[in-house]
């Protein structure tokens, strides 16, 4: 995990990690210039420390910033703070798609 609780990272202040994956962590975060709650998706060293993972991560935002969908959240920014890129989502309130599966909340068709 790369951040400390109330930390400061680009212009977001740090509130809560969301969740950790094998290539990236998701944090809660307060947009500082707006007042707002987003999602920020930070990449474990070793993804920004590897050239291919790191332009698969630059890829995924923008493929993501170009999906329009009720269902897909959206992208609001992407930048880097020193050599660590992150991508900033809206946040939406609820439970983690995983654990919805995991609950059978979710239909297939």
């Amino acid at each position: 995990i790369h951040f400390t609780l109330d930390e400061e990272f680009g212009g977001y202040r740090i509130l809560k990690v969301l969740g950790v994956g094998g290539m990236a962590v998701v944090y809660r975060a307060e947009q500082l210039s707006l007042g707002r709650l987003v999602a920020i998706k930070v990449p474990k060293r070793r993804v920004a420390d590897d050239p291919i993972l790191a332009r698969w991560f630059e890829r995924e935002a923008e493929a993501m910033a170009n999906l329009k969908h009720p269902n897909v959240v959206d992208v609001i920014d992407r930048g880097k703070v020193g050599d660590l890129p992150f991508l900033v989502m809206e946040y939406v309130e609820g439970i983690a798609l995983s654990k919805a599966v995991d609950k059978g909340l979710l239909s297939t068709g």
